[in-house]
């Protein structure tokens, strides 16, 4: 599974007065409305983030939630496939939506030292946004792995 994060600079919108600077002028660190694009920066200067930074992010929060939903589908009494697409849903979805909204970054981001903004404006990113963003993962997860391998299911 492949998933392509596309990273803006941000340098060029970051201020030495403290914050962003909007078309009129007007300093805000937080989004007006769900409009726009998420993207990823360095927690500390706002700058372009590095491939490897993104790409480690990314093994680290798929990991982690591989890992739970692997353990939850061995403890369970269920069949195992079914329990570890759900427990892997259940896991992606807290994991890459509440949290990330709570803390700015998924733990795999958190590690390596980024944080997810809104490319308007570098505020933190909005509920609506990361749920977007995530149902049109977990759309994309599902059709390129999950239904290859459930059909590869002998009967």
């Amino acid at each position: 599974m492949i998933i392509e994060v596309t990273v803006q600079p941000a340098a060029e919108r970051w201020q030495p007065n403290g914050g962003f600077t909007r078309e009129g002028g007007m300093e805000t660190t937080e989004p007006q409305t769900d409009e726009g694009s998420l993207e990823v920066v360095r927690r500390r200067d706002f700058g372009e983030a590095a491939r490897w930074q993104e790409n480690c992010a990314l093994v680290a929060d798929l990991a982690l939630h591989l890992t739970v939903a692997l353990l939850a589908a061995s403890r369970l009494d269920f069949p195992f496939l079914f329990t570890a697409v759900a427990a892997y849903s259940v896991v992606s979805f807290v994991h890459r939506v509440p949290l990330q909204w709570w803390w700015g970054a998924t733990t795999g981001r958190a590690l390596v030292g980024l944080r997810c903004v809104v490319e308007a404006t570098g505020g933190k990113a909005t509920l609506g946004m990361l749920l977007k963003q995530w149902l049109l993962t977990s759309c994309g997860l599902v059709v390129f792995a999950v239904l290859p391998l459930v059909d590869a299911i002998p009967n």
